[in-house]
């Protein structure tokens, strides 16, 4: 689900048919209900900490993220305490911190369960073998041994995610699906022609 622009005729209102909602005439009406746009740039936000310039073991001023191998040891714990140092949520990233941007190429307007497997995999999730889910009927886990699904996976990741929030993969909301270029830069650099 994506937070919409607009009050109640906006696209994902559901005052709209889906024939409408996709003619071509109304992509420039679509476009202005999506908050971003092809060519758009986003910020990521990670775990991360910042050492200051005056950090008492004298480091200088460094930014470490929490996905980096290693950053979690025992060691680095050790010096973040040393420090008066500890991790921050991703919430809390300033923008100068980020380290990757990304470059929005592709945006589209789609029901939730139109996503494709290849699309599902993008999404990061690990696949499913559909003959193991005990969350599927007995005959549907026959019909489907043995295959793994990305599709599966993101439907299940979407429910924990959106259900008790009344849009649940049953109610088949509209979306907007974001296709983007990872840049390894901050935001700012990239602005500055570093990407």
């Amino acid at each position: 689900m994506i937070n919409t622009k607009g009050g109640p005729n906006n696209i994902f209102s559901g005052a709209w048919t889906d024939d409408y909602i996709r003619a071509p005439g109304n992509a420039a009406w679509r476009a202005k209900q999506i908050p971003f746009a092809v060519g758009d740039l986003l910020w990521v936000r990670e775990g991360w900490c910042h050492f200051p310039e005056n950090a008492p073991d004298g480091m200088g001023e460094v930014v470490y993220y929490r996905a980096d191998n290693g950053n979690d040891s025992r060691t680095s714990k050790e010096v973040m305490q040393k420090n008066g140092v500890a991790w921050q949520p991703s919430i809390f990233m300033p923008r100068w911190a980020s380290r990757l941007t990304l470059k929005v190429t592709n945006v589209r307007s789609q029901r939730v369960q139109e996503i494709c497997e290849p699309d599902a995999k993008a999404e990061g999730v690990e696949p499913i073998d559909r003959q193991k889910d005990e969350k599927l009927s007995h005959a549907h886990r026959i019909d489907l041994a043995g295959t793994l699904s990305h599709a599966l996976a993101f439907e299940q990741l979407w429910d924990s995610l959106n259900e008790e929030r009344g849009f649940g993969w049953d109610v088949n909301p509209w979306v907007a699906a974001y296709t983007f270029e990872v840049h390894h830069c901050n935001v700012d650099e990239f602005d500055r022609g570093a990407a």
